[in-house]
C-alpha cells in the first residue's frame, strides 16, 4: 500500500513544540508496514535525508514556511493557517498527489487539511478543535485584539468545517476531539498515539527549595497564558504556605511579558536541552491549560516518566485519567492545594507517578496505534 503522509513539521527535524513527541515514532512505524512517502516543508538538511533513508521513507521536500505578511491577516483563510501553509504548498501538494498517486493520502493538523480533503481516500490527524481554540482566544481577549481574533475565529470555522465534511475519515486523538468532529463527520475514530516509554523514571526528591515545573512551548500563547495564571494567581497561594516553593518555567521563546515575571522564585528558562531532565528533578510537574481541549503532550510525557503531575479536569478527560493518575484541579486555589499536597506527601507523589506510568504504557502503546491506523487504511481502501 502506497500512502502519502502530508505533514507542516518535517519528523527529522527538532521542533520546539510537541511535534517532537510524536512524529518521529509514528513515521517510523508507517514505514514498516506500508510504502511511505512523506511530504514536509524543505529545506531537507543531509542528516534529514540521512535518517529517512534509514527506515526505508521517501522524504518529499516542500515549500519552505512562508514570510509572514501583513496582507496574509485578510481574506478567508485563517492567519494561522497561512502563516505555516501557502497557496503554492497547497498546489504544491496537489501536483504530489498526481504524480505519485498514492492509496492514501494522511495528513496531520488541520492546516493541510484543505490541500488532501478533495482526495478520496484521505485521513486527517486532528489533534484539538481549533475551531474551540480560536473560539476561547477570541472570547477571552480585549479590545482592539479581540475584533481580529472574532475573525480568526470565524475563518477558522469555516476552514474546519469545510475540510471535516470532505475528508473520508478524520482521526481525533482525544475523546473530546472526537465529541467535536462527530456531527460533522460520523466517519471520525479516536486513535491514541502512541508514547515511548523512557527506562528513566522519577523518584521521589528531597531536594530544598521545592521545585514545581511548567513545560511547554512558550511561544504558543495558550501556554504562555497558562504560565502566566499560574505566576499571578496560583503561586501567591502556594508561598502563603511554603514561601521557598520554586516554579520553573521551561520551554522555547517565552515573550517579553512572561520573561518579566521572572524573580527569585520563578525562573524562566527559554528552551532547555532536556524536557524530560526537567521533569525528572522536579517535586511535581503541572500541565494546565486555559484554551483548548486536545491532547496535551505536556501532560503525557511527565506521566509516561512517572513524574506526579497536577491537571486541570478537561487535560484529565482528554487523556482518559482520573484522580488516581494525577491531582485534578482547576481553581487557583485547587491547584495551589495539590501542589501542596503533593509537596507534603512523597508516598503519594509516587503512587499517583506510578499509576500515571502504568496506564500511559498501556493505553498510550505505539503498537495499538499502529495496527489502528492500518486499519482505517484498509477500511478506506475497500470502500
Amino acid at each position: 500500500m502506497r500512502v502519502l503522509y502530508v505533514v507542516p513539521y518535517s519528523p527529522f527535524r527538532q521542533h520546539d513544540h510537541a511535534a517532537n513527541e510524536m512524529l518521529p515514532q509514528l513515521v517510523s512505524s508507517l514505514a514498516t508496514k506500508v510504502e511511505l512517502h512523506v511530504y514536509a516543508p524543505g529545506p531537507f538538511t543531509p542528516e534529514e535525508l540521512r535518517r529517512s533513508q534509514s527506515i526505508g521513507c521517501e522524504l518529499i521536500e516542500g515549500l519552505p514556511p512562508p514570510r509572514r505578511r501583513l496582507l496574509d491577516r485578510l481574506g478567508k483563510r485563517p492567519f494561522w493557517q497561512n502563516a505555516e501553509w501557502s497557496k503554492a504548498t497547497r498546489s504544491s501538494v496537489s501536483d504530489t498527489i498526481h504524480h505519485l498517486r498514492p492509496d492514501i493520502v494522511h495528513g496531520d493538523y488541520l492546516q493541510v487539511g484543505d490541500s488532501i480533503c478533495h482526495f478520496p481516500s484521505s485521513v486527517l490527524g486532528m489533534h484539538d478543535s481549533s475551531t474551540q481554540v480560536t473560539r476561547r482566544l477570541w472570547e477571552t481577549s480585549s479590545a482592539p485584539l479581540r475584533v481580529y481574533r472574532y475573525a480568526e475565529y470565524l475563518r477558522t470555522k469555516r476552514l474546519e468545517a469545510q475540510v471535516l465534511r470532505r475528508v473520508a475519515v478524520p482521526i481525533a486523538i482525544s475523546p473530546p476531539v472526537l465529541d467535536a468532529i462527530l456531527p460533522v463527520n460520523n466517519h471520525a475514530i479516536l486513535i491514541r498515539p502512541g508514547v515511548d516509554i523512557p527506562r528513566h523514571s522519577w523518584r521521589p526528591t528531597t531536594r530544598w527549595p521545592p521545585l514545581l515545573l511548567f513545560a511547554g512551548a512558550m511561544w504558543r500563547e495558550a501556554n504562555a497564558s497558562a504560565a502566566k495564571h499560574l505566576i499571578r494567581n496560583v503561586m501567591p497561594i502556594v508561598w502563603r504556605s511554603q514561601p521557598d516553593v520554586i516554579l520553573r518555567v521551561a520551554g522555547a521563546r517565552p515573550d517579553p511579558e512572561l520573561l518579566g515575571l521572572a524573580s527569585k522564585h520563578v525562573e524562566i528558562t527559554g528552551s532547555v536541552p532536556s524536557l524530560d531532565e526537567e521533569m525528572l528533578v522536579a517535586s511535581a510537574c503541572i500541565a494546565f491549560t486555559l484554551v483548548g481541549g486536545g491532547l496535551l503532550f505536556k501532560a503525557v510525557r511527565p506521566m509516561a516518566l512517572g513524574c506526579p503531575v497536577i491537571l486541570n479536569r478537561s487535560v484529565a478527560l482528554a487523556l482518559g485519567v482520573g484522580a488516581k493518575h494525577g491531582a485534578l484541579a482547576d481553581t487557583p486555589p485547587e491547584i495551589a492545594a495539590a501542589a501542596l499536597r503533593l509537596l507534603a506527601d512523597s508516598r503519594l507523589s509516587a503512587q499517583i507517578g506510578q499509576e500515571a506510568r502504568r496506564y500511559i504504557s498501556s493505553a498510550y502503546s505505539w503498537d495499538r496505534a499502529l495496527q489502528s491506523y492500518l486499519s482505517v487504511y484498509e477500511s478506506i481502501s475497500e470502500r
